[in-house]
């Protein structure tokens, strides 16, 4: 079963769930909400990077 661990706000509490298995958690400790018009870009250019070149 895949589990995510919510509320990760420090590096002990990271430290502990990769230590115990947890392949997948999120929280403050990883980042702060932000806006979508804020993170667009950047996911885009995530995206991109992950995929390589495209073929012409």
């Amino acid at each position: 079963m895949s589990v995510v661990a919510e509320g990760v706000e420090r590096q002990e509490q990271a430290d502990f769930l990769q230590a115990e298995g947890c392949r997948e958690a999120q929280g403050f400790f990883y980042g702060r909400p932000e806006p979508l018009s804020a993170i667009a870009g950047r996911v885009g250019r995530v995206a991109t990077v992950e995929a390589g070149p495209v073929a012409a």
